[in-house]
């Protein structure tokens, strides 16, 4: 399975969503980025509040490259969907609210796709920890780039004229192992390849990588982020059963908000006391 997540990097539309002229831009770029997943092969496709996620069926050998000739249609080209996606929006110009840049994250992995109408919710959703993952790489990327995993470059196809730069080794925000991103590189390409990405160790910390993968939680995370950014909290406690996930879950909450607190998020062991 490969993913390719998109994020909209797009303020003077995002900041000013719920008046007509903004939505009317916004809904266009999700359009856009749906219409572009589809035609090169994506058979599954979620909006979020700034962005769309996608997945695709296979990949190919290491190193491989499309075969020549005209594709088809629904073949599965995530390498070429985030080409396609770059240039249109390097591109364009949005009404009165300028250009737009778009972020990219691929991964290759497994997931478990469910359905949430069964739960009494909308929609369906691929889960797991390679997504949490793929957003996390999402999170990382700079404005314009398309960041890659290591899976995603054993299993992407390039496409024809691009090629792929070793962005180094980033301790991400999932608190996995750090691992090489490289980004997306073509010729009529040239905004944002050279800036690193995103990562933690951007900012004061001492977290390191946890043995066991994070996801789900979201609405435990949810508050637990809340309550930690909110100016009048001194102290959370999480309690529970030994074993229940509170020390993880800990961990990742500090994670997400790292760049909330100028002076750093450290942890600090009890255990010896």
């Amino acid at each position: 399975m490969i993913f390719l997540f998109t994020e909209i990097d797009h303020p003077e539309v995002l900041e000013r969503r719920g008046m007509a002229g903004a939505d009317h831009v916004l809904a266009s770029q999700y359009f856009l980025i749906e219409e572009i997943l589809v035609h090169h092969g994506a058979h599954w496709t979620k909006r979020t509040p700034a962005g769309v996620l996608s997945a695709f069926e296979g990949g190919g050998p290491p190193g491989a490259t499309p075969p020549p000739g005209p594709s088809l249609e629904n073949s599965p080209r995530p390498g070429e969907a985030a080409l396609a996606l770059q240039k249109e929006f390097q591109g364009r110009s949005w009404e009165n609210f300028g250009k737009a840049r778009i972020k990219i994250a691929l991964h290759a992995g497994e997931a478990e796709f469910i359905d949430l109408a069964q739960g009494g919710m909308d929609g369906q959703n691929y889960v797991g920890p390679e997504v949490h993952h793929a957003l996390k790489v999402l999170e990382a990327a700079r404005s314009g780039q398309a960041l890659l995993t290591v899976p995603a470059v054993h299993f992407i196809p390039l496409p024809p004229g691009s090629r792929l730069k070793d962005m180094g080794k980033h301790f991400l925000k999932d608190l996995s192992a750090p691992q090489n991103l490289y980004a997306l590189t073509h010729p009529d390409m040239g905004e944002g390849e050279d800036e690193p990405p995103r990562s933690l160790e951007d900012y004061p910390q001492n977290f390191f990588p946890q043995a066991s993968p994070f996801f789900g939680r979201e609405e435990e995370m949810m508050e637990i982020t809340v309550l930690l950014t909110h100016p009048d909290t001194r102290l959370v406690t999480l309690t529970g059963p030994g074993g229940f996930g509170k020390t993880r879950l800990a961990f990742q909450a500090a994670a997400e908000v790292v760049e909330k607190f100028k002076d750093g998020v450290f942890t600090v062991s009890l255990v010896p006391l």
